[in-house]
């Protein structure tokens, strides 16, 4: 023991107590030993012996060298032996594996020599670690040498069984203290060091990394996490070696290439406070060092995650970010996010869209609907006060305009003088239309026989059986008129419509009334052989159910040779009439189908025509056309009417038969000529002449055909919900008081006619209801000197006639509303 002891502490036989020793902490930092940290390392070593690291086994290297005089407490004798020469300089030793224990092992050897204890009485495993602990101190030419001598077993056993590449980087920054640059350029490449450790390729790559890739911050970081835990329980080599905590190292390639300056390492520092925590958080039984392909993906998580956290940052207020912050954090390092964050890098391409992450969509969401809801409720200001400012125009405009328009409103006795203006004008204006009437009468037919007189007119006689009708005594009488006009001359020929099959009806019914129809005829010499059909060009409708052709008679006398018609009419030698147009069933009067199975007035016009075509006539022949037997609406009637006014060639006159129920049929011809006469030139307009008035000048409402117009567009410039638009509601009410008819006329590409017209009476006057029988009613009251008009006709007798019961009538204008008046006629010339 004291040959141990003395061995340590002497040099050139002068001893060197332990206090005097220097030593340096945390890897060549100088300082001093700290006695309670002594104290608790001597109990420890009486107490267990000395022992060393499990893992490093072999003996403890205390390199010695004179204390720097700041460190002493009294000054010491200095000996001549202690040359500086002959021992290390101050502060200059790298570091040697187990200082403090070496050094409170000298302590207890001190103190055990001191105390004069017999060495047999301390225990066995005392003595086994005791023999472990000696010092020496050489002289060494250069730092280089001195390092690797006291490199030692230690040193040599951490090559050979396992490298821990922060040992030998500490070798290498002590030399790189030192100012040896000529010795330090052997540790600046990996293959040196290989060489100088005698260690892989890995480690000292690694080794190279540290030194001269891989930021301080970063080594530090690294060695405070390893420190506790260990190189090779901890990390791998092969991660330091390929790069992946250098400053300029991506994971971005492959398919994470579109990341590649996103993966960068900026998370240097997050990465290990990952690793740390993903390794702490193991059971020790199941722990493993971390290798190159898990610290990747680590790598571009951490990237990844940072990435996406700046793109929160950016997108959402610094206040709500920091609040998510932490969260966020947390959840990241207990490495819930790594799938959903590797997907995200796979799948898309930076920047990634923030709501498809879901552990941010949350917070962008809730972000993005608190901004929208701020961002409508600052609209529905700001439209508030548009929606005010606007009102308040448009209410002055408004306003303007009222005034404007109080001065020109009607008051009640204007509005009686023009309502009578409007009666009388209507009045004469309906005197003027009787010339008209008087002319068209005499054109359609003419009293005094001048007809029959002379050169016999072309007949055509008409008679329409599509319907059989139910009165047997009606029809025999029609065919006997039919009989005896077509026997008056060889200028005359008939027209039988024969009648059409219906749902109810049979075929020998059919062929019943046919037979009837000829044998009547057949009767009177009439020729029954001619045969005519008509084909109908029907309007493709799914309710149309009427038949596409008719069977007709074209009737001739047989008595008489040489009819004019069967000689020239193109349609008694072809026996077809094409292309009929029929009227649509919707536009039938009352939609009655069965009524009569009308074919409308232009199918007969066409019949009409198809007659006359192919004869030779003059432009003073008459074509007289007798309806013997109409249908329901008397179509050949309107037809020939429009022949009329349309002044075509040959004159065509007209004569009909009509039964009581074909009252109407005189006023729909009536008219008819009434509105061709109201369309003409010669007819007066159809407003009463207005005295021209400059229209007044309005800002928002519209001046009209003299009266004022509330434009509907208004009605679009507030929601019906708002105060505004019921104040314009009100506005409106206002002005319809004042101008009843103050609304927007109907859009319409031409000018729609306005005809005169008057409102009735139905204010309240003294609080009398309008229907009270007793009400004095102050009437307003014009003076005939008032009126500017004058009659410009009188009235006129019409000379139209039509046979009403089989007996002629003439029509008298006595109603100029209605038009006409039946009176029998006493006689006729042809009857």
């Amino acid at each position: 023991m004291s040959h141990d002891y003395c061995k340590a502490l002497k040099v050139g036989a002068h001893v060197l107590r332990p206090w005097m020793l220097a030593w340096r902490a945390d890897f060549g930092l100088p300082g001093s030993a700290e006695p309670d940290q002594i104290e608790l390392l001597a109990e420890l070593i009486l107490s267990e012996g000395f022992r060393t690291d499990s893992d490093l086994p072999g003996v403890e290297k205390l390199a010695i060298c004179p204390p720097e005089r700041a460190f002493l407490e009294e000054p010491y004798k200095e000996y001549p032996q202690l040359m500086p020469g002959n021992l290390i300089p101050p502060f200059s030793v790298a570091y040697v594996k187990g200082w403090r224990r070496s050094l409170s092992a000298l302590i207890v050897c001190a103190g055990i020599h001191e105390l004069h204890i017999d060495f047999d009485e301390l225990t066995p495993q005392f003595k086994a670690s005791m023999r472990s602990i000696h010092s020496t101190v050489g002289k060494f030419s250069s730092v280089r040498d001195q390092v690797f001598a006291h490199r030692g077993i230690t040193m040599a056993s951490t090559a050979t069984r396992s490298p821990n590449a922060f040992n030998f980087l500490r070798q290498i920054e002590v030399l790189e203290r030192a100012g040896d640059r000529e010795s330090f350029q052997d540790w600046e490449n990996a293959s040196a060091v290989a060489r100088a450790f005698s260690i892989g390729k890995a480690e000292s790559a690694a080794i190279s990394n540290l030194q001269t890739k891989v930021p301080p911050a970063v080594v530090s970081r690294l060695k405070s996490v390893i420190r506790p835990r260990g190189m090779r329980a901890f990390l791998a080599h092969d991660v330091l070696a390929k790069d992946v905590f250098n400053a300029a190292f991506s994971s971005g390639v492959g398919a994470y290439e579109s990341w590649q300056l996103y993966v960068s390492n900026k998370e240097a520092m997050l990465l290990i406070d990952r690793m740390c925590r993903d390794w702490d958080k193991l059971p020790p039984t199941m722990r493993k060092a971390w290798v190159l392909k898990d610290v990747l993906n680590l790598h571009t998580c951490c990237g990844a995650f940072l990435t996406l956290i700046d793109q929160l940052q950016s997108r959402i207020p610094e206040k709500d970010y920091q609040a998510a912050l932490p969260s966020i954090q947390e959840q990241f390092l207990l490495g819930y996010l790594d799938p959903e964050i590797l997907h995200v890098v796979e799948t898309t391409v930076p920047p990634a869209n923030l709501t498809q992450v879901s552990f941010l969509r949350s917070v962008v969401e809730e972000h993005d609907n608190r901004s929208q809801r701020e961002l409508a409720e600052k609209e529905e200001v700001l439209a508030q006060k548009v929606r005010q400012a606007t009102f308040e125009q448009l209410q002055a405009k408004l306003s303007q305009d009222m005034a404007t328009l109080k001065q020109r409103a009607p008051t009640k006795e204007s509005q009686a003088v023009e309502t009578a203006l409007d009666v009388r004008y209507v009045k004469d204006k309906l005197q003027l239309v009787l010339p008209r009437f008087a002319q068209f009468t005499s054109q359609l037919s003419k009293g005094d026989g001048k007809v029959f007189c002379g050169n016999l007119p072309l007949i055509l006689a008409m008679c329409d059986c599509t319907v059989w009708p139910a009165n047997s005594l009606y029809l025999n009488g029609a065919l006997s008129v039919l009989t005896t006009t077509l026997g008056m001359s060889n200028f005359a020929v008939g027209h039988l419509q024969l009648p059409m099959p219906q749902t109810q009806t049979t075929q020998s019914a059919l062929l019943k009334h046919r037979r009837l129809l000829e044998d009547n005829l057949a009767g009177g010499d009439i020729d029954v052989t001619t045969g005519l059909t008509l084909h109908f060009n029907k309007p493709n409708h799914q309710h149309d159910k009427r038949r596409l052709s008719q069977q007709c008679l074209a009737l001739t006398s047989q008595t008489l040779k040489d009819n004019v018609w069967a000689q020239d009419s193109e349609v008694l030698q072809s026996g077809i009439i094409n292309n009929l147009p029929l009227i649509k069933v919707t536009d039938m009067q009352g939609f009655d189908v069965d009524a009569g199975k009308l074919k409308g007035v232009a199918c007969h016009e066409e019949i009409l025509k198809a007659y006359l075509k192919g004869m030779t006539l003059k432009g003073s022949d008459v074509v007289v056309v007798f309806d013997v037997m109409p249908n329901r609406h008397a179509e050949f009637a309107r037809a020939v009417a429009g022949r009329i006014l349309e002044d075509s060639l040959p004159a065509v006159k007209y004569f009909g038969v009509l039964r009581p129920e074909q009252s109407d049929v005189p006023q729909l011809v009536h008219q008819k000529v009434f509105a061709h006469w109201d369309t003409s030139k010669s007819s007066p307009p159809k407003q009463r002449p207005r005295e021209e008035r400059d229209d007044p000048h309005l800002s928002v409402l519209a001046w009209q055909s003299g009266a004022v117009v509330w434009p509907e567009s208004l009605a679009s410039k507030f929601s019906p919900d708002t105060p505004e638009h019921q104040e314009l509601n009100k506005i409106r009410a206002e002005l319809e008081a004042l101008w009843p008819a103050a609304t927007a006329p109907a859009a319409t590409t031409t000018p729609q006619a306005v005809r005169a017209g008057g409102t009735c009476d139905f204010s309240i006057d003294g609080g009398a209801q309008p229907v009270d029988a007793a009400r004095e009613v102050d009437m307003q009251f014009v003076s005939e000197l008032d009126f500017k008009e004058t009659t410009t006709l009188g009235a006129a007798t019409l000379c139209l006639v039509f046979p009403v019961k089989l007996r002629l009538c003439q029509l008298k204008a006595s109603d100029p509303h209605t038009g006409w008046a039946c009176a029998p006629v006493q006689k006729a010339g042809w009857v």
